[in-house]
């Protein structure tokens, strides 16, 4: 996932992690959470609370996304933060725009120290040249590194099926 979409893909692999007894938990979770081996977020909103520090969004972009309560406290924050959801499962690769303004690279860094301060393992990848566009734009320079690597990623995490 680009970006939001990004976030949502980090948050669908972090789904299992609901408490049962969190509001909404069982209809967010679900009966039977979908298995995500893997996530690739490509310039990913993944943790809510730093993402607040380096938007260029607007400063009320997080509480717009969430209805109107960013405080990190809230169990609505809680529930959508990749970042407060780990540790997960599925194995993550972050690929990062070296020149993205939008998403920049000290956001994946920052979430990758969070998280493996509780057990997760993430790969973030700088990817030189490239802003938060040319990540998921085929005519860019940068584009065959980042098809690569995800390639790559989707055969590891599938045991060397990356159909």
């Amino acid at each position: 996932g680009h970006s939001s979409g990004g976030h949502l893909a980090l948050w669908l692999s972090a789904r299992q992690t609901l408490p049962e007894d969190a509001p909404a938990g069982p209809v967010l979770r679900g009966a039977d959470p979908l298995p995500v081996a893997g996530v690739v977020g490509l310039a990913p909103i993944a943790d809510l609370e730093d993402f607040k520090r380096y938007t260029r969004c607007g400063p009320d972009i997080v509480a717009d996304f969430l209805g109107g309560d960013a405080a990190p406290e809230s169990p609505r924050f809680r529930l959508s933060d990749p970042a407060t959801l780990a540790p997960v499962e599925a194995r993550q690769l972050l690929l990062m725009g070296a020149l993205d303004p939008i998403v920049p690279p000290a956001h994946g860094r920052h979430y990758a120290e969070r998280v493996a301060a509780v057990g997760q393992d993430v790969e973030v990848v700088t990817v030189e040249g490239a802003g938060h566009f040319e990540l998921v734009a085929p005519w860019t320079a940068p584009w065959s590194g980042v098809a690569s690597r995800i390639v790559g990623f989707l055969e590891q995490v599938s045991g060397g099926d990356s159909r």
